[in-house]
């Protein structure tokens, strides 16, 4: 059996990568493995490879590149050899949003045999805001227009899906609510395992705190760019849970615009699921409705420091850690 994790951003697809680096090959208790593996331009690696990239890297992860890298390279040999009888898991955040390119068609007869498709949704509004912080607020863009071109583009989650059904080779596609721990969920899809888990924990890469994210949007060399990402790993790794929670940017009127675009889009969404993800996407108000949000309504825009003299300490020693860290991955 061959998954694909097709990540979508701020869906829990850090956390889940983190796990299975840290953790390449599980055994099931009737015997199958999962078997983790990662395709890069330079080959694909499995077992203590990726464990060991997954280690010295400050991501503590290690996933799949694109699509449009990797289609263009001969890899058939490695998908023929593969053990029919175990589960080979490959996973990359970006794979969702090149449906629609020829570069996963490309990729798909390389593989050549039946593929399940594993996708990991979330309601739309906190995604937004979520995704906001990892992407949106260093994009020099609009911030309204930033989310509304998100929400059009990227979060309509049966869209996707039946774009997925739509390729060759694949057999089925998976859409799994994300309500919880995304590790405990994988592994109850396949059956039962003993593992100990020593996955760092599963929330890996969540939104930063409001103090940090401010600092960064203070002192843009800290956080240059949309992918400039490696320093949140590193804030992640020594100053976790300092400094509040992440801002909310969302008002009634954007939570307005994000349930009508999607409402129809999760309305077929709820008819392919099974009947236990089903009740919970049901269930969960942020998918359907305006809700109160869980803070004060904060502006997008960068706040003055507080400290201006203990900000600039505070700074120099994340250039220094950052420095240790991203050299060192």
């Amino acid at each position: 059996m061959i998954v694909l994790h097709v990540g979508a951003g701020k869906c829990g697809s850090s956390a889940l990568q983190r796990f299975l680096s840290i953790n390449p090959e599980i055994v099931l208790e009737d015997g199958r493995r999962i078997c983790y593996h990662v395709i890069t331009k330079k080959g694909i690696f499995s077992g203590s490879d990726v464990k060991k990239r997954a280690e010295r890297s400050v991501h503590k992860y290690w996933n799949s590149q694109d699509f449009k890298i990797i289609s263009t390279l001969d890899y058939a040999y490695f998908f023929e050899n593969l053990s029919e009888e175990d589960i080979h898991v490959f996973s990359a955040e970006a794979w969702i949003n090149e449906v629609g390119h020829e570069s996963i068609k490309l990729f798909l007869q390389q593989v050549g045999k039946p593929v399940t498709i594993l996708m990991y949704v979330r309601p739309q509004i906190p995604l937004m805001n979520s995704a906001f912080w990892q992407w949106g607020a260093w994009a020099d863009a609009d911030p309204q227009e930033w989310i509304k071109s998100r929400v059009r583009n990227g979060a309509k989650w049966f869209s996707k899906y039946e774009s997925f059904t739509k390729l060759d080779k694949v057999e089925e596609c998976k859409v799994r609510i994300l309500s919880g721990d995304i590790v405990e969920d994988f592994l109850s899809i396949f059956g039962e395992t003993n593992i100990e888990r020593n996955d760092l924990g599963s929330l890996s890469n969540k939104s930063l705190s409001g103090e940090l994210l401010r600092i960064m949007q203070r002192n843009r060399h800290l956080r240059p760019g949309v992918h400039a990402s490696g320093i949140d790993f590193v804030l992640e790794k020594y100053f976790s849970g300092i400094g509040g929670n992440t801002p909310w940017v969302i008002d009634k009127k954007m939570m307005s615009f994000i349930v009508k675009e999607c409402y129809d889009d999760n309305k077929s969404l709820l008819t392919i699921l099974d009947s236990e993800q089903a009740e919970i996407m049901s269930n969960d108000e942020r998918w359907w409705n305006i809700f109160n949000a869980p803070s004060e309504i904060e502006s997008a825009d960068p706040l003055p420091a507080k400290d201006p003299i203990n900000e600039a300490l505070l700074v120099r020693a994340i250039e220094v850690l950052s420095e240790k860290e991203l050299n060192n991955a």
